[in-house]
């Protein structure tokens, strides 16, 4: 197996080489600088109609009240989770050319917006004269490349039962895990080097006419366009409960207590840290809580909670929040597990359909920042990892 692993990463530097040079001889200069722009190899992604349009509706709740005269979805970058061995991309949002939000696309093609740009912002801020790979491992991001890693961003959370490292992987077994996973060449993954200039733009409109110019076409998500007469009856309906207490849990491993307390003080007259919720049922603050401890702790603050043990469906998540109830969202993956707070929810009444893209969630990271996403999502992309909403407290 040994022999075979050498065999195979002897071939893959070779390639590597042979493409570049071949690569290198073809290019501009400006577009092939080595001396002075850091350059990341990326797997190729082409944003679908309906992921922009998500997107869009993302970025309309989020920006919910603010005015732009410019939204702009920027060039991509993407990161290889060791821990999940799955890879995403993270498209920056401009509103009015700040970097606002970053839009989170999976492998499996579902879309999470976050309000936390620090991951992205160190990525474009690498020193030039190496060629990376982004990665993530228990969280944090770092760019790889042959001298090393060096770390760029880490979210505030804790892993439990890490089984995988980067520092198990050389950079080219690193490179070869990738393009194994999802079976591209070397040849398509080389010439998948970009420039962080964000010139590979998506203009979405301004604010207060978001579908505007070559956006038109697929207005409805459906190939519509602005002059069908039935669009002007459509509308997005928007409800977010007026959280203002949002807890986080620091390095810690406390999300399940802090999604509890974020219900409590906005439902009651108290006002609890993560850490006190977890004191108050004896677990430690790296072991985690379970859904059915979430219920009894919200239980002991005189707050009567259910489980259930898969995802709320979208009349749910609209029930739970018309009712004034925000909600806990357990996400897992193979080997960690995160708590969120669900607190609102947004729909296109241009497409009923329970499982329609455009049916959003609001979410509360206790990291330290928003999320919005589709309920229908097979993914939820926050943290670091890519996970699956398998229970609720609601």
């Amino acid at each position: 197996m040994k022999n075979k692993l050498l065999k195979l990463l002897s071939i893959a530097m070779a390639m590597v080489i042979a493409v570049s040079a071949s690569f290198s001889a073809s290019a501009s200069a400006s577009w092939w600088n080595w001396n002075d722009e850091a350059k990341l190899l990326k797997v190729f992604n082409v944003l679908t109609n309906n992921q922009v349009g998500t997107i869009s509706e993302m970025i309309l709740g989020m920006t919910e009240g603010e005015e732009f005269g410019s939204i702009v979805i920027g060039d991509y970058v993407s990161a290889y989770n060791v821990d999940t061995q799955q890879v995403f991309f993270m498209y920056p949002v401009f509103c009015d050319g700040q970097v606002r939000f970053v839009a989170n696309v999976d492998s499996y093609g579902g879309v999470v917006v976050t309000s936390n740009t620090e991951a992205y912002n160190a990525i474009s801020n690498l020193e030039g004269g190496s060629t990376y790979l982004i990665l993530v491992d228990n969280g944090a991001y770092y760019a790889k490349d042959t001298a090393g890693a060096v770390m760029l961003y880490e979210d505030e959370y804790n892993m439990t039962n890490d089984v995988r490292s980067y520092d198990d992987y050389t950079y080219y077994q690193m490179l070869s895990a990738i393009m194994t996973h999802y079976i591209i060449s070397f040849s398509n993954f080389i010439w998948s080097l970009f420039d962080m200039d964000n010139n590979n733009t998506i203009t979405l409109g301004s604010s207060d006419q978001l579908y505007t110019g070559w956006w038109d076409w697929f207005w409805d998500w459906g190939g519509g366009s602005d002059n069908d007469n039935n669009n002007n009856q459509y509308q997005t309906i928007t409800n977010k409960l007026p959280l203002t207490s949002f807890l986080r849990q620091g390095n810690y491993g406390i999300c399940w207590a802090c999604t509890v307390g974020t219900i409590v003080n906005y439902k009651t007259n108290y006002n609890v840290t993560g850490f006190q919720v977890a004191d108050l049922m004896g677990i430690d603050y790296n072991r985690g809580g379970t859904a059915d401890e979430m219920r009894q702790a919200l239980a002991r603050y005189g707050l009567s909670y259910r489980v259930r043990g898969n995802k709320l469906s979208f009349s749910e998540v609209k029930t739970s929040i018309d009712n004034d109830r925000p909600f806990g969202i357990l996400l897992f993956t193979s080997n960690a597990g995160h708590a969120i707070t669900g607190y609102g929810y947004e729909y296109y009444t241009g497409n009923t359909s329970s499982n329609a893209s455009t049916n959003l969630v609001y979410a509360w990271d206790s990291n330290g920042y928003q999320i919005s996403f589709a309920q229908s999502a097979s993914r939820v992309n926050t943290s670091g990892y890519s996970f699956q909403w398998q229970n609720a407290v609601y």
